[in-house]
């Protein structure tokens, strides 16, 4: 597969999803879909490890995720955690 289309295949929910809560024309779809993806990537994490979330489950393990604006040269800092539900069913499955 081509690398390309390995890496935007990742990013399209992000951005079919961002372009679904665009309310105008001077939101920015890029940084939506930036921090979009971020908590698709945490929330891809936690569905493939049952062990990362009985980690933070435990309160032993966080998930911190990070974003740069190319145009102000900040970084945001995210502490995305999934809700207590997503980590029950991830580590005990439709019980």
């Amino acid at each position: 597969m081509d690398i390309t289309a390995y890496i935007t295949g990742k990013i399209k929910p992000s951005i079919e999803k961002a372009k679904l809560i665009q309310t105008d024309k001077d939101t920015n779809l890029t940084e939506n879909t930036c921090l979009l993806n971020m908590q698709n990537s945490v929330n891809k994490i936690l569905e493939k490890s049952s062990s990362v979330c009985e980690q933070i489950s435990n309160e032993k393990l966080g998930i911190v995720s990070a974003y740069y604006n190319t145009t102000t040269g900040k970084v945001r800092f995210d502490n995305l955690i999934a809700s207590e539900e997503n980590l029950a069913e991830t580590l005990h499955g439709n019980e």
